[in-house]
């Protein structure tokens, strides 16, 4: 199975595909389809070198990527992970992908294992089909994250509450067509650009979906197609695309996830699978040359170590509640109704406020999950939140949405 590490690197490589990318791929998958419909041995030598040529050229061009095997001769098509092509993510048919291929002249198609071309066929039909669904075509709007009167910018830090997190909580938590994301999320004003833009995905993926390893989690949602689930994940594809998976590379936001499961009592201790990104992917040439190309990436990822400032801003949010009572309204006794509201005076430390009150609930003699709906008297409605029995830790929509990055 692939590595973690490896995971990471073709999650960011596809969500940088441009549409030529895309292209090239569905090209070669084309070629593909009519090498495969011939006999092995009626498999011209010119066509069999073009293919497997040309999967070598997409691999190290695009992906940027490089196999380390000698021959398409050493492919085996039941290896763990490459049997079940039509349910495997993208890391797992990349890596099969790389086996096909090698940095010297291709096999002669004699000399070649009967079914490889099927095989190959096979492999790029489920690559070009989760790379479709990561840059699926979205609407966007002229105007803020979807609302006509939303100013499209901010002028400080004061006159706008935490970088419009609300309107993005309000959008996560609309199922209708009635708003769309915004076509440039710049912003403008005093703030950095796009601040607006990656503080609230930040603050969803640490506090909505309460990922303890969010580069871990988003990896997986993405080499998987970014599937919606109804919920959080499906408002994040809608407001963001492919652009979630910068969030791979920020370090600041994989240290502030460790340091808020630090917090929680009887949290399941996943110290040994904390992951973050190698030094190598972060700052690979290649890689860091398409992130300048992106003014959103950049944004995100260049100019210092925190040049957004999320660090702070995130932890002030999420851990650091203020002097001000927190009302529990609701739960007072186990055979209650299993709803029950958290009313906070301000944003702050909403995340901790939450774990605190929230493990205070009695258990319920029926089995069945607290759920807190939370409200801020500065963001509004945050949503509605649970306790995971696997990890501990308190989520908003599906479990197996929270999983990913536990």
């Amino acid at each position: 199975m692939p590595s973690r590490d490896f995971e990471a690197d073709v999650a960011v490589k596809i969500a940088l595909m441009e549409p030529s990318d895309i292209a090239k791929l569905g090209e070669l998958l084309e070629l593909a389809v009519h090498v495969s419909v011939k006999p092995l041995d009626q498999v011209p030598s010119i066509l069999a070198d073009l293919l497997v040529g040309q999967l070598s050229r997409f691999m190290r061009d695009v992906l940027e990527l490089s196999s380390d095997h000698d021959s398409v001769l050493g492919w085996d098509s039941s290896a763990p992970g490459c049997s079940n092509l039509r349910s495997a993510d993208a890391a797992v048919v990349v890596e099969c992908l790389l086996a096909l291929t090698s940095s010297s002249a291709s096999a002669k198609p004699a000399k070649i294992k009967p079914g490889i071309f099927y095989q190959m066929k096979m492999l790029l039909q489920r690559l070009f089909e989760l790379v479709n669904s990561v840059h699926e075509e979205r609407e966007f709007s002229d105007f803020g994250w979807q609302w006509n009167d939303f100013n499209a910018g901010w002028e400080s830090a004061d006159s706008n509450c935490d970088y419009e997190l609300s309107l993005v909580c309000r959008a996560l938590g609309s199922h209708d067509a009635d708003w769309l994301p915004p076509k440039d999320p710049a912003g403008s004003g005093h703030m950095p650009d796009f601040i607006t833009y990656w503080f609230s995905l930040s603050a969803v993926v640490l506090g909505h979906l309460a990922w303890s390893n969010p580069a871990l989690g988003m990896a997986r949602w993405l080499n998987s197609g970014m599937p919606g689930d109804d919920g959080v994940l499906s408002g994040l594809k809608r407001l963001y695309g492919a652009d979630a998976a910068a969030l791979i590379l920020n370090r600041n936001v994989s240290e502030l996830a460790t340091k808020m499961i630090h917090v929680v009592p009887n949290h399941l201790d996943q110290s040994e699978d904390t992951f973050d990104p190698s030094e190598a992917l972060i700052h690979s040439p290649a890689l860091v040359s398409r992130i300048s190309r992106s003014r959103r990436w950049a944004a995100m990822l260049c100019g210092g170590s925190d040049p957004l400032q999320l660090a702070d801003h995130l932890e002030s949010l999420l851990l650091m509640p203020g002097p001000r009572e927190v009302r529990l309204s609701g739960g007072s006794d186990a055979v209650s109704v299993p709803n029950v509201h958290l009313l906070l005076p301000n944003s702050s430390g909403w995340s901790k406020s939450l774990q605190r009150h929230g493990d205070k609930l009695p258990v319920r003699p029926d089995g069945r999950s607290w759920r807190v709906a939370v409200t801020s008297a500065t963001l509004g409605y945050l949503g509605e939140f649970r306790r995971s029995r696997e990890t501990g830790l308190w989520f908003a929509g599906r479990h197996a949405s929270h999983m990913l990055g536990n």
